[in-house]
């Protein structure tokens, strides 16, 4: 997050997709309103592939500068299997591939992967730069867990079991401590 906030504030015409691929259906999801935000031609076509549709657009030198961060990118199944289904629709054939092939390649844009594993890491960015997210101490843990709640909840005894299931990772913090404002938990 840090690398794209200070990326994007020296470069204001940066375009930042975030697309969730800790599951199939999301990562369709999030590429198909990237799609509807960039207005691609085609889109919803019989016929086309709406991943594709993104994926050559992005690539496209004239498209610009842009920064896709792909979260939770754990399931290297979904990345590289060699599955096809196939869907019959009006005698139009589509083929799912691995997530891999809708990833865009090019010169002008960026892919962050967010991975747990190094080998999965590594594995993504064909053995590129890694920058290793480590957990932070208890009290800083507390400390940030504490300035995301601030007045919800007051008793702190249950925060050492929560913040050790979280393995005292900071974007796993935050975003617990979301939840709980949220849904006042």
């Amino acid at each position: 997050l840090q690398y794209v906030y200070s990326k994007a504030k020296l470069s204001p015409n940066l375009s930042v997709f975030w697309v969730f691929a800790g599951n199939r259906e999301r990562f369709e999801k999030d590429y198909l309103d990237i799609a509807e935000k960039l207005n691609i031609r085609g889109l919803g076509s019989p016929g086309v592939d709406n991943l594709i549709l993104v994926k050559k657009t992005l690539e496209k030198s004239e498209f610009g500068d842009w920064i896709m961060v792909i979260d939770n990118a754990d399931d290297m199944d979904l990345f590289y299997s060699d599955f096809e289904e196939t869907a019959h629709e009006n005698d139009n054939t589509n083929t799912k591939k691995s997530l891999s092939a809708y990833v865009p390649e090019n010169c002008i844009g960026s892919i962050i992967y967010t991975t747990r594993s190094k080998v999965d890491a590594l594995r993504l960015t064909k053995e590129g730069s890694l920058i290793a997210v480590s957990k932070m101490g208890a009290q800083d843990s507390k400390a940030l867990l504490r300035s995301r709640l601030t007045d919800e909840v007051s008793d702190e005894a249950g925060w050492e079991t929560l913040l050790e299931e979280l393995d005292h990772l900071p974007l796993a913090i935050v975003q617990a401590a979301s939840y709980i404002r949220q849904n006042s938990w």
